[in-house]
């Protein structure tokens, strides 16, 4: 088989496995809302895994093409520890303040007392998601391969974010 057809079908594979768990979570979404409407029980695994979870993983699927093409590569795994820290713990944080939120004032019995900006990044239900997503995608592209000489292999230069 060719290259130019290798990489169509992994292309095709790649869309695929997007689609699988879009889908996939959706159908399952749909299926604890009703459990939810019959029974008035919080499906919390549920929302721990679309809410945290599910984020993250997109995040880790849009980063595994470039991923691929690093672990093919000659040379020694490095990680990029300032992006991991800069970014991608902001990321962790407010991807999970809405846990965090809801497990004070659940366990805590802390209504009115839960952290401000805890409050406010989960007030928001979009932010976590995309701080999800970015997560995921961080910690894949904070691996690198460095080769013998000192070069960082894999991409022409550093990325910045």
């Amino acid at each position: 088989m060719n290259s130019n057809l290798k990489r169509v079908v992994g292309y095709l594979a790649y869309v695929a496995a997007f689609g699988l768990l879009v889908i996939l979570v959706e159908t399952m979404n749909h299926y604890f809302q009703d459990v939810y409407r019959i029974t008035f029980r919080a499906p919390y695994l549920w929302l721990f895994i679309s809410q945290f979870v599910f984020p993250i993983l997109v995040g880790l699927l849009l980063a595994l093409p470039q991923f691929i093409r690093t672990y093919r590569q000659e040379g020694f795994w490095k990680t990029d520890w300032i992006m991991l820290l800069v970014v991608g713990l902001p990321a962790f944080f407010i991807t999970a303040a809405p846990i965090l939120f809801f497990a004070l004032a659940y366990f805590l019995r802390l209504e009115t007392s839960v952290p401000h900006l805890i409050y406010l990044l989960s007030a928001n239900p979009a932010l976590p998601k995309v701080f999800g997503i970015l997560l995921g995608f961080v910690l894949l592209n904070s691996m690198r391969k460095q080769r013998q000489d000192g070069d960082a292999a894999g991409l022409p230069g550093h990325p910045c974010l």
